[in-house]
């Protein structure tokens, strides 16, 4: 009950929130407002269920020509509120950015949920990475050859609040070295268990690019917490076919493999994953798709759950 009282309150402050900035917007440039919906069912030996995944809106704009802003919600979760920050331009590609957002760490925790490729993401969201969202400020520098973030996060994730004084460190690197390749690293180092005073590290390194069409991503993590290690690694590719058609103007399909350890010195605990999607684009890429996986998954220890996955995405 409180979780829905608070969901409501959140959505009526981000409505209003809303039309002040469109009053003032009238005066200082127009805010954009978009957002998507996506509903999916899951067939599974354990479930069937239709969902409503996401329902999200988002509302950006500039203050000026150095300051930006950007507040971002989904009405289906719990803890509604996804990003609320500012983004002030320095100078010379280098920005500063302060709220809540994306812990800037693996580029597939980064790509928009419009735009990644599968209805679920990789293994290494939840398994090896740090709090996918999180409060702090975060420094960002550009150029041709490469980019550069550090950020100082408070540790505890998307809308919670500080339960130390320890922040985590986050930074990533990303290396532009052909137009075809860009290699990745990550690094995230903190105290976020209440229960111990043991540090998280966090790596991340990967690749990421496209090749006479064919679009590819691969990477590797590893988290350690004390004397417990978890690693996991992922790899896929797609590719589009223009259809040229008025029904479906582009079909893509992909395949992705992936692995996940929660403990490397324990024998027969990892899990498999390998998924084989094809996505119908009804529209300009993103703003219209259906997408259909299908994931075999294979334990070690336990039994397999193979899963049937269908999505449908409008963005606007």
């Amino acid at each position: 009950m409180n979780s829905i009282k608070t969901r409501v309150k959140i959505i009526a402050g981000f409505v209003l929130f809303l039309f002040v900035t469109c009053s003032v917007g009238m005066a200082q440039g127009e805010p954009k407002i978009s957002g998507y919906v996506k509903s999916s069912f899951q067939h599974s030996q354990k479930i069937s269920e239709t969902t409503v995944s996401n329902a999200r809106i988002k509302i950006s704009g500039s203050i000026d020509n150095l300051t930006s802003y950007t507040v971002f919600i989904d009405g289906v979760r719990d803890d509604v509120l996804l990003d609320a920050f500012v983004n002030r331009e320095i100078a010379g590609g280098l920005s500063v950015k302060v709220g809540q957002y994306k812990t800037p760490f693996s580029t597939d925790n980064l790509t928009a949920a419009t735009k990644v490729s599968f209805i679920n993401r990789p293994y290494t969201k939840n398994d090896t990475s740090p709090a996918f969202r999180d409060k702090g400020v975060q420094f960002t520098y550009k150029n041709k050859y490469f980019d550069a973030m550090a950020a100082a996060l408070n540790g505890s994730g998307q809308n919670n609040s500080e339960y130390n004084n320890n922040k985590t460190m986050a930074y990533r690197f990303v290396a532009k070295v052909l137009p075809q390749l860009n290699v990745t690293g990550n690094y995230a180092t903190g105290n976020n268990s209440p229960a111990d005073d043991e540090t998280d590290d966090f790596v991340n390194v990967g690749a990421n690019g496209n090749v006479a069409g064919v679009e590819y991503s691969a990477e590797f993590a590893r988290m350690k917490h004390g004397d417990l290690t978890k690693s996991a690694y992922f790899a896929w590719l797609s590719y589009d076919f223009d259809m040229s058609s008025e029904l479906i103007t582009m079909l893509t399909p992909a395949l992705r493999v992936e692995m996940s350890d929660p403990d490397d010195d324990m024998d027969d605990d990892a899990k498999s994953r390998y998924t084989i999607g094809l996505t119908a684009q009804m529209a300009q890429k993103f703003a219209n798709r259906i997408m259909v996986n299908y994931e075999v998954r294979d334990v070690e220890t336990g039994e397999t759950d193979n899963m049937l996955g269908l999505e449908y995405q409008v963005t606007f």
